[in-house]
C-alpha cells in the first residue's frame, strides 16, 4: 500500500520542527539548529520529516540521548553520549567545539551519531575553520567559506543512520576517491532552488507527527491563559 504525502514549503519545514523539538524539551535555540540542519539535509533527498520525526522521538522516549559528554586532550577531543549521541544536540556542540579557539585539536569524534548527514549539515551552515567530516562510506570536505565537496559510496552511504561514528580533521590534500557520488556546493544550490520554487513532499503520517510534538508548544485558549499572558492583547501598542 502507498504512503501518502503532502507538500509544504521549507520555511515551514524550519518553523514546525523547530516548535516540534521544543515540544520534546529542546531549548528554543538548539531547536532552531536542529531545523536549519533538517532544512539543508533536505537536498539530498531524504524526507525532512520522517528524520526529524526519528531523531526527535528517540530523544522523547530517551532524554539521556541529549546528555553528551566531552572528552579528550589537547590533540583530540570525543563527544559521546549515553547509550548513544542525539544529532539535536550533538550536532551544534560538534561545531562550536571544532571552530572553538580555546580548544585547538586535529581530530573530534562524534561517537554513535542517530544521524550523520545532520552533522555534517551542522558544519556546512557557515563559515568559519576548515574540516573534513567523514563517517564509513562517506567523505566530505568544508572549505570554510561556504564551499563544499561531498563523496560517497552511493547515496544509502550518504543517508545512513543509527549508531554511527563521525569523525572530524583538518583537511588534507584532497579526497580520497570513496565512491560514484560526488556533490558540490554548486549542486546543493541548484537542489536548494529547486525546492524553494516547488517545495517538498514529505510523508503524510511523518509530518502528522511533527505536527503533534509542534502542538505541545500551544497553550489553551481561556481566560486563565489570557490572563497568564498568552495571545494578543486587545491593543497592541509594542
Amino acid at each position: 500500500m502507498s504512503r501518502t504525502h503532502t507538500t509544504v514549503s521549507l520555511n515551514e519545514i524550519r518553523f514546525y520542527v523547530t516548535r516540534a523539538a521544543v515540544g520534546v524539551g529542546v531549548p528554543f535555540g538548539v531547536a532552531e539548529d536542529f531545523a536549519t540542519a533538517v532544512r539543508w539535509s533536505v537536498c539530498f533527498g531524504i524526507d525532512p520529516a520522517i528524520v526529524a520525526l526519528s531523531c526527535l522521538t528517540a530523544l522523547d522516549l530517551d532524554p539521556s540521548l541529549g546528555r553528551i559528554k566531552l572528552l579528550g586532550s589537547r590533540e583530540w577531543h570525543t563527544i559521546r553520549g549515553e547509550g548513544g549521541t542525539s544529532v539535536v544536540f550533538a550536532g551544534i556542540s560538534m561545531t562550536e567545539i571544532w571552530q572553538g579557539a580555546g580548544l585547538p585539536q586535529n581530530r573530534l569524534t562524534v561517537l554513535s551519531i542517530d544521524y550523520p548527514l545532520l552533522a555534517l549539515a551542522y558544519a556546512a551552515f557557515g563559515d568559519g575553520r576548515p574540516v573534513k567530516i567523514q563517517w564509513p562510506g562517506v567523505h566530505a570536505v568544508l572549505d570554510g567559506a561556504g564551499g563544499i565537496v561531498i563523496q560517497a559510496v552511493d547515496l544509502e552511504a550518504l543517508q545512513t543512520r543509527g549508531s554511527v561514528d563521525v569523525m572530524l580533521t583538518a583537511p588534507d590534500s584532497g579526497l580520497a576517491n570513496s565512491g560514484d557520488l560526488h556533490i558540490t556546493s554548486s549542486d546543493i544550490d541548484a537542489a536548494n532552488h529547486r525546492l524553494l520554487c516547488n517545495g517538498v513532499a514529505l510523508d503524510a503520517p511523518a509530518w502528522a507527527g511533527i505536527v503533534e510534538l509542534f502542538r505541545r508548544c500551544l497553550v489553551p485558549s481561556n481566560e486563565q491563559s489570557r490572563l497568564a499572558g498568552a495571545g494578543a492583547g486587545l491593543v497592541d501598542t509594542d
